[in-house]
């Protein structure tokens, strides 16, 4: 199962991300959020998502991504079927 928009949510909120901005992507295929500290969350409704700006780091790992598991241009998709909630790396 993908991560949905509202899971992404929630794990930014439990990571006391706080989110300043939430707009519709022009292409209309997601959302995106914009956080106070200056990251950029990605959500496309296919479950797949990317982190652009500043901070990438700690909300990448707060969204559960390794850091070495694929370089910053890369699209994420967190797999939420098992208990060990295994992380893939999907190349644009």
């Amino acid at each position: 199962m993908a991560m949905t928009l509202e899971g992404i949510k929630a794990c930014l909120q439990a990571g006391s991300f706080q989110i300043a901005n939430e707009s519709a992507l022009a292409n209309g295929t997601g959302t995106q959020l914009r956080l106070r500290n200056g990251a950029i969350v990605n959500s496309y409704h296919t479950g797949k998502f990317n982190v652009q700006g500043k901070n990438q780091e700690a909300v990448k790992a707060c969204l559960g991504v390794p850091a070495s598991a694929c370089s910053s241009s890369a699209e994420w998709s967190r797999s939420q079927t098992n208990a060990q909630q295994g992380v893939r790396c999907l190349w644009a």
